[in-house]
């Protein structure tokens, strides 16, 4: 295990347990390992919470624990509940221990008691009632320790009350005494009323509006006036009520946490005292909720901290890694806010260098989700049944807490799965989670405590699901067991056998019946036309509690072609969703098929109803919505790209049907399906989007990119985000020679032309992915898609671009489609290469490929594919008559450089034999994203994982140019690098992972960077010549950036 993973909290637990089986190892014979882990109830994580997750779940032999938890505590009502439990109750201190107790606290302080026979101090604690407690004896020495009078400290120690209730209320009142007795009341009341305790400035806040009003009967409204103009309370007086109050919070086994943390009632005694002491007080407990409620509200943001606040949930991944990047990101806000003011006039003032956002929005983002970064990827999610609390299970093991209004997290457990592949809230205060590796577990929340913890599959669990009553829990696996468990024991009451891997489970409203779908018999999906593939839905009893096996009440055999991937039910009729692109309702009674519902072309990844409609989403996108009696009612692309997920859910604010559609991109749109309205996009992901759920005001989703985002329901749609210029992926991006204009092409065959960094005209060119953009002049530019075409750029006066018309249609859509394209010089001809492995050559002002573009050389256009094409820099003085050089890549996997010459008149020749890449990635999976090579001597390549390696050419007569083990190589980027230009002394660079970067060329120190809002897919430098640097980048989700290399100067 890493150094980082060893210090980490799973790294702990797991060095701990296997501390533990060293041990163990070493024991002779005869002798055993006791662990004593004293006041376990009260281990808290770092925020606070109450956790039990380091407990092991199964201890080596001869290996014990003994635990001391208080006998009103919750981890004790669990830990019962283990079988390898032995609960022992303790019986009252004996008269050795306690005077032992009392010289370990005094002696702490440097104090102790005369134990002499003419003045035994310590006999008269002893005679005490309530010394047989050791928490009497603990607030007993508190109060000892801080009498100063030793003369008089056994006359001291006869007035201290005899029992525990009685002691604390003695202290109480120590306390008003020496801070006065309605602050220590409104005080205590206050902490008393708090869910989650109050940190020490909201304390003070308390106090200061308390202050000012000082009377019963109160308002919220009054507190919330007063509020807002209360003055400041004495600090001093604060502070020393502070000291005091946490010494006895300490006391009574509140945890030992830094200061500026919350405070909190900690232990039924200590509250039964506040209630038996100040509750009796007529309406002191409304004036603590009412100080709360105006604290709450206090906590409401002005309009420029909740500007900053949103600034800061937006920024907060790439601040997190480079704090630095600060002002820069405050920078690139609209001009017009505070934040973009102030940063710009810092930025000035220490001639400072950054990547200006150009055409950034000048609206101000609206933040529309709250966002939770995990350390690791998150697998899966649900939500509890108030809706207030989300489980998240990750990669790495880990179950997550979170708050779905606030969302912070509550709390973090580490299981002992290898990977949490589902979970399911059993109840608000329990959750079972399934493993990859088949294992189940169930938790206690408000403790942290594992109840139970077994191997219930052999094969990951796909799926479970709690019955309506909450009695039964089913689980469904690879290993094609469907198994039902007693929620409340965790015990196993059935089982059934399908002989085939399972996706999904449903238990019916009534609780009856519970659904399962799956695999075909055959586990391979085959063509249709070789052999056909059956499917079958089956549908248990499960009414019967006593039952050891499950009774098959319906087999509906033959009910898709391919295997089921969701089931739900519609009142007392099942749906069932299918990987062949069909969804069919069935009459469990009867087994019979009511009605089949067509129209998808690809797999089913989620089905609902509503007021008797069926609506689906496939993995295309495509939504469609049927009646009951199967006549299509609506159908549209709901999602651009794959969908992964749908949800479907009531809005709370139009009480109307809402259907969210969750795909691969990153994005969520929201659609009302049945009023065929407008979608809103929401984006922040920048990564797939693994899994989803809803609650009653929100939905939550979990990414690839570890996070997890809780999203508000916009109330009006111009809350949404604005649409990115593109529908799709931006798949090619050029600049014109003078840098005027820029174009981009996406995926779903639509071009945008850029005018000073705004979109001033759009037109769809093809239904095709537009793969290929190039300037033949200041004002056409050339597209391949269907086919390849001309387009020209149509301008009036000051009025700028007004249009794109097609100028020629160069080639057909039907032959070979262009791989990329590239140019030896600004001014030169373009070079298109082809998948069949050909070249085309369009001289310049020529509007036809040259006839006979290529001679037959080096090349084999049968087994080699070209994926770029760059221009060589080594003969910067050759005259154009006799061509320049051209750089032509083959293979990602081994690549091979071709040097290529194409002259004016469109003639391609070799120049020389091919040079192999000696290129050994560290993975198989790993390829060569963009090659450069420089000045004919430095080699770049970088890599699908973000790597670029770096070679200089070997000098030496007779020695290959590239040796194998001649690389240097840099983590760059932390996914796939997608663009890579060297552009004088600076490199740029732009990945997958959302981030475009400026490096100095000679050190590699990273200069600038900025992250997108989804990964970077395309990015290219301005032709311009001088300062400053330009770059135009799209990102999959359709996003045009323009950024400049900003630099301020005196």
């Amino acid at each position: 295990m890493s150094k980082m993973h060893v210090f980490s909290c799973r790294g702990l637990v797991v060095q701990f347990e296997s501390l533990l089986h060293s041990v163990a190892q070493t024991l002779k014979r005869g002798q055993s390992l006791v662990v004593l882990i004293d006041g376990a109830d009260l281990i808290h994580a770092a925020k606070g919470q109450l956790v039990s997750d380091w407990l092991p779940e199964q201890l080596p032999q001869r290996v014990s624990f003994v635990l001391s938890v208080s006998e009103d505590s919750a981890l004790l009502g669990s830990l019962k509940r283990r079988a390898d439990v032995v609960s022992v109750p303790l019986e009252p201190l004996d008269l050795c221990d306690r005077a032992a107790v009392v010289r370990k606290d005094l002696a702490l302080y440097g104090k102790k008691l005369e134990e002499s026979a003419f003045n035994n101090q310590m006999r008269l604690v002893l005679l005490k009632r309530g010394s047989r407690q050791p928490l009497y004896l603990t607030l007993l020495t508190q109060d000892l320790r801080l009498f100063a009078l030793y003369e008089k400290l056994s006359e001291r120690i006869q007035k201290l009350p005899v029992s525990l209730p009685l002691l604390l209320q003695h202290l109480l009142g120590c306390l008003e005494q020496d801070h006065g007795l309605e602050l220590v009341a409104v005080a205590l009341v206050s902490l008393w009323a708090s869910r989650d305790g109050l940190t020490e400035r909201d304390l003070y806040g308390i106090l200061a509006t308390w202050k000012e009003l000082n009377r019963a009967g109160v308002t919220f409204e009054e507190a919330l006036v007063v509020g807002k103009r209360a003055g400041s309370y004495p600090v001093a007086p604060f502070i020393d009520f502070l000291r005091s109050l946490r010494g006895l919070l300490g006391a009574c086994g509140s945890p030992s946490e830094p200061p500026g943390s919350r405070l909190h009632l900690c232990g039924s005694p200590l509250r039964m005292a506040v209630e038996w002491r100040y509750l009796k007080k007529p309406g002191l407990d409304h004036v603590a909720h009412v100080l709360l409620a105006e604290t709450a509200a206090g906590l409401e943001r002005e309009e420029t901290v909740d500007f900053f606040w949103a600034f800061l949930q937006r920024n907060m991944g790439l601040l997190s890694q480079n704090p630095l990047l600060l002002l820069q990101q405050a920078a690139n806000e609209p001009d017009t806010s505070e934040l973009c003011l102030q940063a710009e006039a810092a930025l000035s003032g220490n001639r400072s260098s950054f990547l200006r956002w150009v055409n950034k929005p000048q609206k101000a983002q609206k933040t529309n989700s709250l966002i939770l970064t995990l350390p690791d990827i998150p697998s899966c999610i649900s939500v509890a049944p108030s809706g207030k609390l989300a489980a998240v299970g990750t990669t790495d093991g880990t179950l997550h807490l979170v708050d779905i209004e606030t969302g912070q997290e509550v709390k973090s457990l580490l299981s002992t799965c290898d990977r949490i592949s589902a979970a399911e809230f059993l109840s608000e205060t329990k959750v079972c989670l399934g493993a990859f590796n088949g294992r189940c577990e169930v938790w206690s929340l408000t403790e942290g405590c594992r109840l139970v913890g077994i191997d219930a599959h052999k094969g990951q669990i796909t799926d479970c699901c709690i019955s309506p009553d909450r009695r039964l829990l089913a689980t469904v696996s690879l290993d094609g067991y469907l198994k039902l468990w007693d929620s409340a024991r965790g015990e196993l009451t059935r089982k059934w056998d399908s002989f085939r891997p399972l996706n999904c489970v449903t238990f019916h409203p009534n609780g009856q019946l519970v659904a399962t779908g799956g695999w075909d018999r055959t586990v391979t999906i085959l063509d249709a036309s070789e052999m056909s593939v059956t499917t079958a839905l089956f549908l248990w009893d499960v009414k019967d509690p006593c039952q050891k096996t499950l009774t098959l009440w319906k087999s509906l055999l033959f009910c898709h072609q391919d295997w089921i991937s969701s089931c739900a039910w519609v009142g007392p009729k099942l749906l069932s969703g299918s990987n062949d692109g069909t969804v069919r309702l069935w009459d469990p009674q009867t087994g019979q098929r009511l009605q089949e519902f067509l129209g998808h072309q690809s797999p089913i990844c989620g089905i609902a109803s509503e007021k008797d409609h069926v609506i689906s989403v496939d993995r295309d996108g495509m939504m469609i919505a049927w009646d009951l009696q199967g006549v299509e009612k609506t159908r549209f692309l709901a999602h651009p790209g794959q969908a992964n997920h749908c949800a479907g859910f009531r809005d709370p604010w139009v009480k109307e049907f809402t259907l969210a559609a969750a795909g691969q991109d990153g994005t969520v749109k929201l659609w009302k399906p049945l009023m065929m309205e407008q979608p809103l996009l929401l984006s922040g992901h920048g990564a797939a989007i693994w899994g989803a759920a809803t609650s009653p005001a929100s939905f939550v989703t979990i990414s690839e990119d570890k996070t997890v985002r809780m999203w508000a329901l916009p109330k009006e749609a111009d809350e949404a985000k604005d649409l990115p210029p593109h529908g799709g992926a931006v798949t090619a991006l050029a600049w014109s020679p003078d840098g005027e204009f820029a174009a981009s092409g996406s995926d779903r065959g639509d071009l945008v032309v850029w005018h000073h960094a705004r979109a001033a005209a759009t037109t769809k060119v093809g239904q095709c992915c537009v793969r290929a953009l190039a300037f033949t002049s200041s004002c056409t530019v050339l597209v391949a898609s269907d086919g390849v075409s001309l387009w020209d750029i149509k301008t009036r006066g000051h009025d700028g671009v007004v249009g794109l018309t097609l100028k020629k249609l160069l080639r057909p859509s039907e032959e070979a489609p262009v791989l990329c394209v590239g140019k030896p010089s600004p001014r030169g001809p373009l070079v298109l290469a082809l998948a069949d492995g050909d070249f085309l050559v369009l001289p310049l002002k020529s509007e036809s490929f040259q006839a006979t573009p290529y001679s037959d050389g080096a090349w084999d256009k049968k087994s080699s594919v070209c994926f770029d094409i760059t221009a060589s820099e080594e003969e910067e003085e050759e005259e154009e008559e006799e061509g320049r050089t051209l750089h032509v890549w083959d293979s990602m996997n081994q690549p091979n450089l071709f040097r290529m010459r194409v002259t004016a008149s469109g003639i391609l020749t070799d120049t020389q034999d091919p040079e192999h890449i000696p290129w050994a990635p560290t993975q198989r999976s790993c390829w060569v994203t963009v090659a450069r090579l420089v000045k004919d001597k430095f080699l770049f390549c970088a890599d699908s994982e973000g790597y670029l390696w770096t070679q200089g050419k070997q000098n030496e007569e007779g020695a290959p140019g590239w040796v194998p083990d001649g690389w240097q190589r840099r983590k760059l980027h932390s996914d796939r690098i997608t663009a890579l230009h060297i552009l004088g002394d600076r490199m740029v660079t732009a990945s997958h992972d959302r981030d475009v970067k400026i490096w100095e060329g000679g050190t590699m120190k990273l200069l600038g960077q900025f992250r997108c809002r989804a990964p970077v897919s395309q990015l290219q430098p301005c032709p311009r010549a001088g300062p400053p640097l330009l770059l135009i980048a799209g990102d999959i989700l359709g996003n045009v950036y323009f950024f400049e290399w900003h630099c301020f100067c005196r």
